[in-house]
């Protein structure tokens, strides 16, 4: 579990390659502890994906995220949300390469299955439907946007620090988020964890 959330966090900070290495490892783990059609496999399948799609390796990406959807399938059946969430996957995917009809037909697909288990007025639905009507660049926009988010963060801690004259370059405060980020979900105790982590670095 911590090398996946660790994949997440490298992900979310745009580093796809580390994100692919450490996908990779906790699927292998995963892999050999609950076997290859456990869900635990699947969701590593999915992280893995995602890793290697912002990479532009679409076709290994797929290969990895219909393996997670059929083992999800088998696990829970046609209409589950966790279901919903793999054929979204794809999806994305598919659109990132500009696939917008087979992407559609994937959104759809999802947002039939959470209607279905939510009913009409979910904000998973409201999700699913917006997702029809995305576009590539739209999501570029979005994860330039939560990438910044963590520069500010490295941002306010060099000036937090540089008044207690701590100079350190801009590079390292983003790996003392991405420290703090990693404690806060692996042991979770209202962000008390991370902090503490911070105050000793």
């Amino acid at each position: 579990d911590d090398l996946g959330r660790l994949a997440a966090i490298q992900q979310d900070l745009g580093y796809y390659e580390e994100a692919e290495r450490l996908s990779r490892q906790a699927l292998a783990i995963t892999e050999r502890h609950y076997g290859g059609n456990s869900p635990r496999t699947a969701d590593d399948l999915t992280s893995l994906g995602r890793a290697l799609a912002y990479q532009s390796e679409f076709d290994e990406a797929l290969v990895a995220l219909e393996r997670a959807l059929a083992i999800q399938e088998n696990a829970h059946g046609l209409a589950h949300p966790v279901v919903a969430e793999a054929v979204n996957e794809i999806g994305n995917v598919l659109a990132m390469q500009n696939h917008q009809a087979e992407a559609a037909s994937h959104f759809q697909r999802a947002a039939t299955i959470y209607r279905q288990v939510y009913g009409e007025q979910h904000y998973l639905v409201a999700i699913a439907q917006l997702e029809l009507h995305a576009r590539p660049a739209w999501l570029l926009v979005a994860l330039l946007l939560q990438m910044g988010t963590y520069m500010t963060d490295a941002r306010i801690w060099q000036r937090v620090l540089g008044r207690a004259n701590i100079s350190r370059p801009l590079r390292s405060y983003v790996g003392l988020g991405l420290a703090k980020l990693f404690m806060d979900q692996a042991i979770p105790s209202v962000g008390l964890s991370g902090t503490l982590l911070v105050i000793r670095a």
